[in-house]
């Protein structure tokens, strides 16, 4: 079980790290220092607000999953967590358009940040489906969908 998992999240890993990498390469070459700033501006926040209120779903999902696969309850587990991310992503763009509309900051990064908290609710579904794979041992699909 462990080496396939070290075997078949390897390629996905590496990917991750090679795309990061270039990505800031890419980024302090065509970026002025201003404007990279407001990148990592706009990535922390989303960061932040994706940590604070979506991850623990995919944290409860990840740890319940099996214990509701031995029970049958799948279907009743999946319904709960469906259930609180649809209260939290009907909530979460009335706050985040609220935040960004408040802040004081330049119109151009109201718009970069208000683009990653939007990618926030897509982001998280793709997380949830992604931890629901890895939690039944579907390395291969898991994989492939980061």
């Amino acid at each position: 079980m462990f080496r396939r998992g070290l075997i078949g999240y390897l390629p996905a890993n590496i990917t991750q790290g090679v795309v990061g990498l270039l990505t800031i390469v890419v980024f302090t070459r065509i970026l002025t220092p201003e404007q990279y700033g407001g990148y990592a501006l706009a990535l922390s926040v989303m960061t932040l607000a994706h940590t604070t209120l979506f991850t623990w779903m995919e944290a409860a999902l990840a740890r319940f999953q099996a214990r509701s696969a031995e029970r049958g309850e799948v279907a009743d587990h999946l319904a709960t967590l469906m259930r609180a991310y649809t209260v939290v992503a009907v909530a979460f763009p009335l706050l985040a358009a609220a935040a960004v509309w408040l802040a004081p900051i330049d119109g151009r990064l109201k718009v970069a940040v208000g683009a990653g908290l939007a990618a926030i609710l897509f982001r998280s579904l793709i997380k949830l489906v992604q931890e629901r794979r890895r939690a039944d041992g579907e390395v291969m699909t898991a994989s492939a969908s980061l």
